[in-house]
């Protein structure tokens, strides 16, 4: 798994973060998603190109401030699949919402 985060100094603690949920090795590249005009496409594209270079199967994009146009340039730039957090996390909150509302119920 390759994991892509805002900057160097959290590649430690996100590569920890990721190893106790994941088997397999975990590999971390940093793209500052806040950057200014079109460097974070850039930036992500580079990153990604990086892990999927070193074995990486899989890329996520561990930021809420990555955007899927940032993913789609990962994924052009490896061929790989490529996760985005925000997604996932707007999916998932929608799952727990639809799965505790009852038809009927107050919301």
């Amino acid at each position: 798994m390759g994991i892509c985060c805002p900057h160097p100094d959290q590649a430690d603690d996100v590569g920890r973060r990721w190893s106790t949920v994941l088997d397999g090795p975990v590999r971390v590249s940093a793209a500052d998603p806040y950057a200014p005009g079109d460097a974070p496409l850039d930036q992500v594209a580079r990153a990604a190109a990086e892990l999927a270079d070193r074995g990486s199967a899989w890329i996520v994009l561990d930021c809420v401030g990555y955007t899927e146009r940032m993913r789609r340039a990962a994924a052009a730039a490896t061929g790989r699949p490529v996760l985005l957090a925000r997604s996932l996390a707007v999916r998932l909150a929608a799952e727990v919402a639809t799965a505790h509302h009852r038809p009927g119920d107050p919301s």
